[in-house]
């Protein structure tokens, strides 16, 4: 009897790993909705999150320092930086008008400075239906997310600071996503232009669209997509523009191991900002770099990607909390 009661535990434990692995696998690898944008599922997994304490940038404001972290279930992340066509769509159909129209100036990087005039429309620099939407403030995105809620499915959102850096990690535990790392000194270079960085991201030796040395008064964002994707199939991760998140800014992370980490207080104007953008250093465009973004202000290096939640059945099925 106490044979049988064995081989039946082992028949169940063998199930159930064959389950897990079975409802991971059966989502599709892509999705495409009906405006067109793409997204890859991401399964559940456990990382190592934050910045190496030796290579981080401004450590007064930036280092959260690393921390283990487990996201216990699936999502779908987009595969681009929304973009101006994307976000044309939303326009037409609902008339939106954003803060930086309504107020009537935006902000300009390169001047650090508020511009009259400035909005999506005109961003400051050649913008095409290809390039990510930016001069939208964090606010305005939730209309965007409003919107396409209620339009297809629901279950868009913001990405998560936690989800977003695990997606661009890519299994990666280096600084950046193509598994290259960079010295303390390399990091901060402001004038040497690194080939294998400018093959996955928009920076500031590479903004003016070339490859050749500029001035950083002259980069701007670029069309989406044009790098090489990391090995999860997302574009863009590393500069280009910046990409809102959902969670409050907060300075230190906590140090012991956190599970499903978002932090949502809403009494506060500043959120997280992730990636970099056009004008950074290759600090500035780390696989952990952290920004901070104000929810009503509206700039030509912040935009935004989207996370697809899984239906609530599919949910459930593919949760597997990994110790």
């Amino acid at each position: 009897m106490k044979k049988y009661i064995i081989l039946l535990l082992v028949f169940l434990i063998v199930s159930c790993d064959k389950d897990i692995k079975t409802d991971v696998s059966r989502f599709k690898k892509v999705i495409t909705n009906p405006l067109g944008m793409k997204f890859v599922y991401i399964k559940p997994g456990t990382f190592m999150m934050g910045p190496k304490e030796e290579f981080c940038p401004h450590p007064e404001y930036f280092n959260a320092y690393q921390h283990k972290v487990t996201l216990t279930k699936g999502f779908y992340m987009q595969t681009t930086e929304v973009t101006v066509g994307q976000w044309k769509k939303f326009v037409k159909v609902t008339g939106f008008r954003t803060q930086a129209e309504r107020n009537g100036f935006g902000e300009q990087m390169k001047s650090d400075d508020e511009i009259k005039g400035l909005s999506w429309k005109k961003p400051g620099f050649k913008s095409t239906e290809n390039h990510p939407i930016t001069m939208i403030t964090w606010e305005d995105t939730q209309k965007f997310i409003e919107w396409i809620n209620l339009k297809e499915d629901g279950g868009y959102r913001l990405p998560t600071e936690a989800e977003w850096e695990y997606s661009c990690r890519a299994g990666t535990n280096t600084h950046f996503s193509n598994g290259m790392n960079m010295t303390k000194e390399e990091l901060k270079l402001k004038n040497v232009y690194n080939d294998q960085l400018g093959k996955i991201a928009w920076y500031r030796k590479n903004s003016a669209g070339n490859n050749i040395t500029f001035d950083y008064e002259y980069g701007h964002p670029q069309p989406v997509g044009l790098k090489q994707p990391n090995n999860w199939g997302l574009y863009d991760m590393h500069g280009n523009v910046s990409e809102y998140c959902i969670d409050i800014y907060i300075k230190v992370f906590p140090l012991e191991h956190a599970i499903d980490p978002v932090n949502k207080v809403q009494t506060t104007k500043y959120r997280t900002s992730r990636g970099g953008f056009w004008g950074r250093v290759p600090a500035g465009v780390t696989s952990s770099r952290r920004g901070i973004a104000i929810i009503n202000k509206s700039t030509d290096s912040d935009g935004f990607r989207l996370i697809k939640d899984l239906e609530q059945e599919d949910l459930q099925k593919s949760r597997k909390i990994i110790k």
